[in-house]
């Protein structure tokens, strides 16, 4: 009897190891205390083809959580990777990584849009604008609309554009920028309009006066550090910088 015993102890202690249970005192760990895997991020509890009905925990940390169905959380819920699912319901769910769901339901707190609102006006040679935003954001876009005189004529050159920033990576970025310029040629009014695809010019504002060309170009420069666009203006020859001006809309997605 003692040696069946002994057998029987010793084939559940090897079963144990070979599912990756270890602990220092099984006999006590297996219903009382602690399981661990005997390798980190190895072993699964359950399936998709045989799940546990049911789970119960007071606390539970988690890097990405995964839900094929809707998620109902009667507490606080904190993730640090990514959270996965169909509907949301709850009351905190605090997720410092992505959220992606077809469906929230409740208040939503948190920076998934920003918009900011700058202008300056009387702009020179290396002059700069800074959009500093909430959070680091997969696109912006910037609406504006600028004025420029001509520094001899003093015909004007109103501009209306946009311009798309895509932030690439860290402290890089790709712009596309459209505009469309209303020129006062000595009391004649003419328009014009473009597309600069030049990599981080962001604005392009002015006109033209039927001789030569009065524009000021902002080329932008990201830092993802301090989660701000900056715009370094440059002027094109026959651009009044006593007499320009500027204003910006960006809204920031991620």
């Amino acid at each position: 009897m003692k040696i069946r015993n002994i057998i029987l102890v010793a084939s559940l202690i090897i079963i144990l190891v070979l599912t990756g249970c270890v602990t220092e005192n099984l006999e006590q760990d297996l219903y009382t205390q602690d399981i661990y895997p005997i390798t980190g991020n190895t072993y699964s509890v359950g399936s998709a083809i045989l799940p546990y009905l049911n789970g119960y925990f007071t606390n539970g940390y988690i890097d990405d959580l995964y839900v094929g169905d809707d998620l109902e959380v009667t507490d606080d819920v904190n993730i640090g990777g990514t959270l996965d699912v169909d509907v949301i319901t709850g009351q905190n769910i605090q997720v410092t990584g992505k959220v992606e769901a077809d469906r929230l339901i409740g208040d939503v707190e948190g920076y998934s849009i920003d918009v900011v609102q700058v202008s300056d006006y009387n702009i020179a040679l290396n002059d700069t604008i800074s959009i500093v935003l909430l959070f680091v954001p997969d696109v912006i876009e910037i609406n504006y609309s600028g004025r420029v005189q001509h520094d001899v004529t003093l015909d004007d050159g109103h501009t209306t554009g946009h311009s798309l920033v895509i932030i690439t990576g860290v402290n890089t970025m790709t712009c596309n920028t459209n505009y469309t310029a209303l020129i006062n040629n000595g009391g004649a009014f003419g328009s014009r309009y473009g597309q600069n695809d030049a990599v981080n010019t962001i604005v392009i504002y002015g006109g033209n006066d039927g001789v030569d060309d009065s524009y000021i170009y902002g080329v932008g420069n990201w830092v993802t550090a301090t989660k701000t666009l900056t715009l370094t203006f440059s002027t094109v020859a026959n651009a009044n910088d006593a007499t320009n001006y500027v204003e910006i809309m960006a809204v920031a997605y991620r």
